[in-house]
């Protein structure tokens, strides 16, 4: 496949890593120099400079071409504009690193709106995945050890077959009620096929 990455922070640049060692024909924007060159440097891909919002960057990263466009930069409004710039330039698959709390709300109608393949928040599904993985029994025993009891309190954030789940306060007097976006990680492989 023929992928797009913009924004080539941690994020971007470990899935450029990740996609180029799987095969994909990769080639990575960002608007500093040094880092493009770092990462052409040290994988083999294509690495352009500039706006990843812009449509002539995206004409030259060769987005007519592309299957998928993947948006990382540290701006979500900036992502979702390059996502919607390759929906149109290219007609491509696209996800948007999307990690303000505030749009987790209306993540659903960005992606339609935008009509984006994927809206992800790596925090959150980073946060899910532990969650719902029992930890290792020596974690177990170093929190049952703990006055607090952290481990019931870890089991309070597993998610449950609704789309909510309980969370402790912050001051621990009680619980609250927040709903969680669905998780999209499942929808990934489907995007890479």
């Amino acid at each position: 496949m023929k992928i797009i990455i913009v924004g080539c922070g941690k994020v971007g640049t470990t899935i450029a890593e990740e996609l180029y060692h799987e095969g994909h024909d990769i080639t990575v924007i960002d608007q500093n120099a040094a880092t493009v060159q770092t990462i052409t440097e040290n994988i083999d891909v294509m690495g352009l400079t500039g706006n990843g919002a812009v449509y002539q960057v995206q004409i030259e990263a060769g987005i007519q071409d592309a299957d998928l466009l993947i948006a990382t930069t540290n701006s979500d409004e900036l992502n979702m504009l390059c996502c919607l710039i390759a929906k149109k330039a290219g007609d491509c698959h696209t996800i948007a690193r999307i990690r303000n709390p505030e749009y987790s709300s209306e993540v659903t109608f960005i992606r339609e709106e935008l009509n984006l393949s994927m809206a992800i928040n790596p925090e959150l599904a980073a946060a899910r995945e532990i969650s719902s993985s029992p930890p290792p029994q020596s974690f177990r025993a170093i929190c049952s050890s703990l006055p607090h009891r952290c481990w019931e309190s870890a089991a309070a954030l597993r998610p449950s077959s609704a789309s909510t789940t309980e969370q402790p306060t912050r001051s621990g007097s009680g619980m609250r009620r927040n709903t969680a976006c669905s998780s999209v990680l499942p929808l990934l492989p489907l995007c890479l096929s």
